[in-house]
This record gives structure tokens, C-alpha cells and sequence, in this order.
């Protein structure tokens, strides 16, 4: 790649909208992952309904976009040239292409894969944190907007229909964007000796539940925290305290009462009229112990295998984003092999079967306990399926969060 292409492609880095408030360094770390392609007058670049797995920044030439009518008959939805860009949503979601992309005349692309992506976002953790929190603000803006359209204009109904299609697709690509994220689902994977796995199911489309994990040398610095509500507000939420969470832990990670009041002030700052709860962990595989941290959020079960009981955890401190620099206090204690940690946010414990009675934190540690007599079950399973079976129904009232860690 020549200086004048690097430059080039920095520039127009700078004015996408996921990547605005990255640094110049950070957009070199994603400037050499682009390759140049060159396409022929009327050679198609992006065909609608296609599945998509790149971006495209223009070089110079000229491209026009266009989509099928119902009639078939392709509507021009506008022209690109030199230094636009196009496609960037496909790096994160899995939905079909949403129009047809052509060359006019000669044009020469800078493309980003999404398995290049990939590979930058999981070895520069700030900056995957910054384009989830800007895309996701991104796709809401539209939504938004496209809400708006839809409630007070005076369209015909296909044109209304037209509009909540859109509608439909953003809030889709919220879904995808969270789920590339935050891994949406059931995970299992291993880590210093450490079993960890975890279940995350938004009550809707997108959701206010975050998980987050930082390795670091021989340290595992966890959170888990549960935004108030749901949706498209609490999920954008989710964005600032994930951001922070990747800001915040390099720097003051290691005292959990400090590193609570920092992420508080900056919710409290950002976004005053919204609250969270959290717990802040930080696992030391060396010493062989766990340090918890409270903000509001309910304490874990934690499977002492050696007294063969549940250990009490003393850790206090108010939620976050209520009041500016409150005051934490810790609880540290040892583990051993075969102890089990399971968190969890209220989603669980607050939902209610037909009759209007909650599952209960009673009800789950006993679930709980159940399956750790049973040493072929799996924890997080057997949970799911009795909280189904206690529900009578899967549309959980809100979003649903496990998260379990088996010490081997």
C-alpha cells in the first residue's frame, strides 16, 4: 500500500460514523487491513438480497446504488464517488445485502473483510469497544428516526409498509451488532484453570444485560451488570458502561472500591437519568482468590466444595449513576478446585409464573445446589429448564443473564 493510499484511507476512516471518536492510532492499527480491488464499468459490487462480508471505501471511480421496486424495476437511491464509503454493517451483522451496488465507470475500492475485522477487534479491545458503542448509537439514531417517519407522516400504506421494513432492518442490525459483541446466547470456554461459561437471552430485541471478561497476565477481571429497563435505551447503555469497563480496568482494575467509583461518576456524568447495577470481580489464579465488589447488584452463589456450603460475601455499595463518588467496600476470599461461582442478574429471580409469584433467589439457589449434586448436569441448563418450567412460558418479563464459573 503506497502513502498516498494510507492517507487516503485514514481520511475516510475519520467520517464514518462507527468509527468517529477513534484516534489517529487506532485508525492505523485498522488502515492496513484494507486491500485494493478494481472493478469495470457495470461490474456489480454488492447485489441486493446477498449475503455481505465486507466494506467498501471508494479510491476513485463512481458507483450507483440501486433497489428492486415490487415491479422488479430498479429505484436509483444515489451515487458515490471518491472517498464514500458503503457496506461497513455487513462487518457486523448477518442480514442480506439491502440494495444493489454498481460500478458507473472504471472505479478502484479499498475493501475491509469481516474475518480481517475480526482479528482486529479481538486483539485491540478498546478499540472494538468504541465501534460497538458508536454503531450501535448509529443504528438507534435511525431508528429513531425512521420511527418518527413512520408515526407522523401521512405516507400511503405501501409506503408505510416501505418504512417499517427499514424499521425492521435497523433494529435487526442492533441485534446483530449486540449479539457480535457481547456473544448473545450460550457460551463455554476455559481459562487459566478456570471453567467459565454464560447465558445471555434479551427479553427483546436487544437488551440491558452486560457481561464483559479481561485477562490480564495472571488476573481475570470480570463484570456483569444489569441496565434499568430494557430495549433500545438500556442496550445503548450497555455500550457506555462496556467502554468504560475496557477504559477503566487498565487503570485502576486492581482496587475494585476505586475502580466502582470511577465507572460510576462516568455513568453518573454521561448519562444521569439512567442506573445500573453491577459486580465487579477480580479472580488472582496465583494467590488462588477472588475479590468482590457490590454496586447495588445481587451477590453470586458461591460453592465452597471443602465446608460443602455456600459462602457468605460481604461486599456494599449502591448502584451506579445514582449519586456521585460513593463508597464501595470489598470482600476477598480464597478458592479451590472444585468450588463453583454462579452469577446472575434479577431477570432471573424476579420472574413470575402465571399465579404472580417470582422465581425467587431461594428457588435458584436450591436449583443450584441440585445440580452440583448431580456432577453430569449441566448448571446452566438445568436453571434455563426450570425456570421455563416455572414461567410456563419462554417471552421472559426481562432480560436473562447466568454466568458460572467452575474452578478446576
Amino acid at each position: 500500500m503506497s502513502k498516498e493510499d494510507y492517507v487516503e484511507i485514514i481520511n475516510a476512516l475519520r467520517t464514518i460514523p462507527s468509527l468517529k471518536n477513534l484516534t489517529l492510532e487506532e485508525l492505523k492499527v485498522i488502515a492496513p487491513f484494507f486491500v485494493e480491488k478494481k472493478f469495470h464499468t457495470g461490474d456489480f459490487i454488492i447485489v441486493e438480497g446477498t449475503s455481505g462480508n465486507a466494506m467498501y471505501i471508494i479510491k476513485n471511480g463512481t458507483v450507483i446504488v440501486t433497489k428492486s421496486d415490487k415491479k422488479g424495476e430498479q429505484i436509483t437511491l444515489g451515487v458515490l464517488r471518491d472517498g464514500d464509503f458503503f457496506g461497513e454493517f455487513s462487518l457486523f451483522d448477518n442480514l442480506p445485502r439491502s440494495a444493489n451496488v454498481a460500478a458507473i465507470d472504471d472505479t478502484t475500492i479499498f475493501v475491509l473483510t469481516r474475518e480481517d475485522f475480526d482479528n482486529i477487534c479481538k486483539d485491540n479491545i478498546t478499540i472494538a469497544n468504541k465501534i460497538y458503542f458508536n454503531t450501535l448509537l448509529e443504528v438507534f439514531s435511525r431508528f429513531r428516526k425512521n420511527i418518527s417517519n413512520f408515526t407522523f407522516s401521512q405516507y400511503h400504506l405501501r409506503e408505510k409498509s416501505e418504512m417499517l421494513n427499514k424499521i425492521n432492518r435497523d433494529l435487526s442490525s442492533a441485534q446483530e451488532i449486540q449479539q457480535y459483541f457481547i456473544n448473545v446466547g450460550k457460551i463455554s470456554r476455559e481459562l487459566m484453570g478456570i471453567k467459565h461459561s454464560y447465558v445471555y437471552q434479551p427479553s427483546e430485541a436487544v437488551g440491558g444485560d452486560f457481561i464483559d471478561i479481561i485477562e490480564k497476565g495472571s488476573k481475570i477481571y470480570m463484570i456483569i451488570a444489569d441496565v434499568e429497563g430494557h430495549g433500545i435505551t438500556a442496550a445503548l447503555v450497555t455500550g457506555v458502561l462496556k467502554s468504560a469497563f475496557v477504559m477503566l480496568v487498565p487503570l485502576y482494575g486492581d482496587d475494585p472500591c476505586l475502580f466502582l467509583s470511577r465507572l460510576n461518576n462516568h455513568l453518573y456524568n454521561v448519562i444521569h437519568s439512567i442506573h445500573a447495577t453491577c459486580y465487579y470481580t477480580v479472580i488472582d489464579t496465583d494467590k488462588k482468590e477472588i475479590t468482590f465488589a457490590k454496586a447495588g447488584h445481587h451477590h453470586p452463589l458461591f460453592w465452597n466444595s471443602n465446608k460443602n456450603a455456600f459462602e457468605d460475601i460481604n461486599s456494599k455499595g449502591p448502584g451506579l449513576g445514582i449519586v456521585l463518588d460513593p463508597v464501595y467496600s470489598i470482600c476477598t476470599l480464597p478458592y479451590s478446585s472444585g468450588d463453583k461461582l454462579l452469577f446472575f442478574t434479577d431477570g432471573i429471580i424476579e420472574q413470575r409464573n402465571r399465579d404472580g409469584q417470582m422465581y425467587s433467589l431461594e428457588r435458584l439457589q436450591k436449583v443450584f445446589l441440585t445440580s452440583l449434586q448431580n456432577k453430569e448436569s449441566n448448571t446452566l441448563n438445568v436453571i434455563l429448564k426450570d425456570l421455563y418450567k416455572f414461567s410456563n412460558h419462554s417471552d421472559y418479563e426481562d432480560d436473562i443473564t447466568l454466568m458460572l464459573y467452575e474452578f478446576l
